[in-house]
């Protein structure tokens, strides 16, 4: 990974010398979009987005339970393995959320190849990193050790339905009736739940800041994802 990234920064410092790492890139290309092709190619001519393959192919035995079990080592260091990945608050996989998030919205704005190479790599970071997750709880199972429970309680409802409504006035009531006054003034549940706007997504808190039995789905515009993403330092993943 290490030398990939090298690779893609040293190939676009020669397009900028202003860029000083790989969030740098997007930025960019939102105020140069015709370099979408250089940059395109050079994402693939630099391996970045074929990692993960070395990554599955050097450790099969993390994503496949007949794998791990017959993988040599001994099952205690097999065990504090799954442990550690179960009991990471999720640290792991928020990051792959929060990108395959954010490169969601950049497609839409910015219709580049870049970006859309970089949304279907986060996505499948994301469905391997569930895997990982998968293989470890079957192992632990399989060995008859208590599963790790998940951190937070979350509740997953999605936004502006009625239940979502009923159980966010016991959690937040101020949020609750400030969200039922932009979808009444709007006409619509289709709609930001913060400022009312369109089109939107909707997202779920994800990390180890998230309280214990938050309501932590919203559904929400561009700018107000960028709002909380970027000044309020919340991780928002895709609901699904």
């Amino acid at each position: 990974m290490r030398d990939a990234t090298n690779a893609l920064l040293s190939g676009a410092r020669t397009k900028s010398a202003s860029i000083e790492d790989v969030n740098d890139i997007d930025h960019h290309l939102q105020v140069a979009p015709g370099d979408d092709a250089y940059f395109a190619n050079l994402y693939e001519r630099s391996g970045y987005l074929t990692v993960w393959v070395a990554e599955c192919d050097k450790n099969r035995w993390q994503y496949d339970l007949q794998a791990m079990i017959d993988a040599p080592g001994p099952d205690a260091a097999k065990r504090q393995y799954c442990e550690n990945l179960l009991g990471d608050d999720e640290e792991g996989l928020v990051r792959f959320e929060v990108n395959r998030a954010g490169y969601s919205l950049l497609v839409e704005e910015f219709p580049l190849e870049t970006f859309r190479r970089l949304k279907t790599l986060y996505e499948k970071l994301v469905e391997l990193h569930l895997n990982r997750r998968q293989t470890a709880a079957q192992w632990l199972s399989r060995q008859g050790s208590a599963v790790l429970p998940a951190r937070s309680p979350a509740v997953l409802l999605a936004p502006h339905t009625a239940e979502w409504f009923a159980a966010l006035a016991a959690w937040n009531p101020q949020q609750a009736a400030h969200t039922r006054s932009i979808l009444q003034q709007s006409g619509s549940d289709a709609v930001c739940s913060i400022c009312g706007d369109a089109p939107v997504r909707d997202y779920r808190l994800v990390g180890p800041g998230v309280p214990d039995g938050a309501i932590c789905t919203l559904r929400l515009c561009n700018d107000c994802w960028r709002i909380r993403a970027n000044m309020h330092a919340e991780s928002l993943a895709l609901l699904t």
